[in-house]
């Protein structure tokens, strides 16, 4: 069960991300355009932090399964001054299971849990792809062309909607390539439904909500499963300074060889 309810989580990411590109046009006024520069200004500077909530609900005849996961995400300094924290919790049916990775002094640490806390001398250029996995922008933004863009209390708010037949031929390829392993664990026939969502920029240009509702269908068992996740980001205290949260343990995490550069 726990296989499959972290591939539908993975289904998921791959039917809202997967499938886009970041392509825009130059026009004033385009909500992809609008969407990326707001997300760069987030993102600008050494010192991040992004909150992300993704709740999964499957479907199928009277039962329904629930999924949510929450992923903290902190990154502060450049090159060798470089530290990050991510923390990853998720809420299953027999308990919760989090995954932590964290980066400090030219060390990344995984935590894994107990029995799994490990460590290894890494270059930043590779510690850094972790965090631009989970810093990947929530909205389609290939998708926001056809976007509509309002004024509310002088926040800039972008509405879309991705429906079935472009969700397909958008994510189609990325979907086959995890056709086996969603059939091993009783998953078939999965079809993306559609995607709706909304971005808030504020009056400074920076996103203040990145909110995004993925709707496909599988079966499991035999049986027609409606599928729904709702995934938030938020930027909290942009340009503001923090201080990286680190386990009190870190030093006690076992070693490992060193990885290689990027």
């Amino acid at each position: 069960m726990k296989k499959c309810l972290a591939l539908l989580l993975c289904t998921v990411l791959v039917l809202s991300l997967g499938g886009f590109t970041a392509k825009e046009t130059a026009a004033a006024g385009n909500p992809a355009k609008i969407y990326r520069e707001a997300l760069d200004k987030s993102l600008q500077g050494d010192a991040v932090q992004v909150n992300t909530a993704i709740d999964t609900a499957m479907k199928a005849g009277g039962l329904t399964i629930s999924l949510r996961t929450n992923a903290t995400i902190q990154m502060k300094g450049e090159g060798d001054r470089t530290q990050f924290s991510i923390v990853i919790s998720t809420a299953l049916p027999d308990g919760e299971e989090k995954l932590g990775f964290y980066y400090k002094g030219g060390y990344l640490y995984l935590d894994g849990g107990p029995g799994a806390r490990l460590k290894v001398r890494a270059p930043m250029e590779a510690a850094g792809m972790i965090v631009n996995e989970f810093c990947t922008p929530t909205a389609p933004t290939d998708a926001l062309k056809n976007a509509t863009v309002k004024q509310e209390d002088g926040n800039t708010v972008i509405t879309y909607k991705v429906g079935a037949t472009e969700l397909q031929a958008a994510a189609g390829d990325v979907l086959a390539a995890l056709r086996d392993a969603l059939r091993e664990e009783g998953l078939t026939n999965v079809k993306p439904l559609a995607i709706t969502g909304s971005v808030t920029i504020d009056k400074d240009g920076r996103i203040a909500a990145d909110r995004a509702q993925v709707k496909f269908s599988a079966v499991v068992e035999g049986q027609t499963a409606i599928c729904t996740s709702t995934m938030t980001s938020t930027y909290p205290a942009v340009g503001e300074d923090f201080a990286v949260q680190f386990p009190a343990d870190l030093a006690g995490y076992q070693e490992m060889s060193d990885l290689p550069a990027a």
